[in-house]
């Protein structure tokens, strides 16, 4: 007798994960107001907020299923970053010929001041970031994509998951944002075309802003290795060459190659003399380009990763971004920060150094250091004051100094040793904290 055919296997059908589909429904609503509307970019950035406002999609985000739906998906949507120029990584969720709806996740954080040439909105799903808004005033046209200007801080504000903050294009909206967890995930809805004439610039408090090309002609791109390989190789006519590319470059391109320039050319007097004898254009704005490319990256010296607190990486933002010196005080008292300004400032350094996040290698006094060095005591006479605690050898002695000076070298920690700096930020604090 023949054996009855086994009965047919019902295949399940796979189905996009619950953060995957809210995602979706999201984009969906977008779209049908934005439709409405003739997808006019000037409401697409308010329409964005609103939806991202009503969807509150914070309280239901599961990275582990976005992860293992990335991991075995048998395809994704077509990825508006492919190659992951920002975000570490992008994933696009969903998408249209007119917009995206992108999740970035960070480990790091980006300290550029920038525009955007497309308009949008962003949430915080994961982790908190301080957001950082800037006007641009009286700008002029220096060169092709080159503009000479007053940059200034207009306000700060502390984002946590939920909040929603809008991205008009162009220099209606110029920001730095410092991510201040690991990680922080970031929701962002944005359109994909831009405004006819419409570019995106980077910003830079020396007074200067600079078009940004995230994909420059592949002639110039090669044109830019090459110059990088010459002096990498230590080529004899690099100088003579090099001056040949500059006199044929201009604007943002020309910012460029110097910015590489001043990488591989440390006397500054070889560098102002070949800039000296390119053509006439350029010049109005080398100085502050100059002043620009040398300034100091504000986490130079430290390991961002390492840095184990929100507060800690907190007080960094705040130090990087206020230019006057009480300011930080005055900010985080009123966001609740009351403690003692002078003893938590400490105690937060302490934990860094701890932690391996500042190379400073202080050791186990290291409390009491910082402590003698944001009194406003010298080198000398900090060593003095262990003294009186510790038994110091020389060779111990001639190591503390070498962290004293690494310590005071933090540029983010520069306001702080500001004659007077303390007993403002303090009762700055205290008025504040009332």
């Amino acid at each position: 007798m023949d054996a009855s055919p086994s009965p047919a296997v019902k295949r399940r059908r796979s189905r996009d994960p619950q953060s995957v589909t809210a995602l979706t429904r999201i984009g969906k609503e977008i779209e049908r107001r934005w439709s409405a509307r003739d997808y006019r970019h000037n409401y697409f950035y308010d329409i964005a907020a609103e939806c991202l406002h009503a969807a509150a999609f914070h309280r239901q985000f599961d990275e582990d299923e976005i992860i293992n739906w990335v991991n075995n998906a048998t395809s994704l949507p077509e990825q508006l970053d492919p190659r992951s120029n920002f975000g570490q990584p992008p994933l696009t969720i969903w998408r249209t010929d007119r917009f995206v709806v992108d999740l970035y996740f960070w480990v790091d954080t980006d300290t550029s001041t920038h525009d955007h040439s497309f308009s949008g909105a962003f949430t915080n799903l994961v982790g908190q970031s301080l957001n950082c808004t800037y006007r641009f005033e009286q700008g002029v046209q220096a060169d092709e994509g080159v503009l000479l200007g007053s940059v200034s801080l207009d306000r700060t504000e502390l984002l946590k998951p939920g909040d929603v903050c809008t991205i008009p294009a162009g220099p209606r909206f110029i920001h730095r944002v410092w991510h201040l967890d690991c990680p922080t995930i970031t929701l962002v809805p944005r359109t994909v075309t831009r405004r006819r004439g419409l570019r995106q610039y980077n910003y830079y408090t020396e007074g200067m802003a600079v078009r940004y090309r995230r994909k420059a002609p592949i002639e110039f791109q090669r044109r830019r290795e090459f110059l990088n390989y010459l002096f990498r190789r230590q080529h004899p006519r690099r100088i003579e060459l090099a001056e040949e590319v500059l006199s044929r470059t201009r604007g943002y391109r020309l910012f460029t190659l110097v910015g590489d320039l001043l990488f591989h050319i440390k006397e500054p007097d070889e560098l102002d003399n070949l800039l000296a004898r390119l053509p006439a254009k350029g010049r109005g704005w080398f100085d502050t380009a100059l002043a620009v490319m040398r300034a100091t990256n504000p986490l130079k010296g430290v390991y961002w990763r390492r840095l184990q607190r929100t507060e800690h990486r907190l007080l960094i933002a705040l130090l990087s971004t206020f230019n006057d010196r009480s300011s930080t005080a005055e900010w985080l008292a009123r966001h609740g920060y009351t403690d003692d300004w002078t003893t938590m400032l400490t105690s937060w350094l302490s934990e860094m150094d701890h932690d391996k996040a500042l190379r400073l290698q202080l050791g186990s006094a290291r409390t009491e250091i910082m402590s003698h060095l944001l009194r406003g005591l010298s080198d000398e006479q900090a060593l003095h004051e262990l003294r009186r605690t510790y038994t110091i050898a020389e060779p111990e002695a001639e190591l503390l100094m070498q962290g004293f000076r690494r310590f005071r070298e933090l540029h983010f920690l520069k306001p702080l040793f500001s004659s007077g700096f303390h007993a403002e930020a303090g009762n700055l604090a205290r008025s504040a904290a009332v």
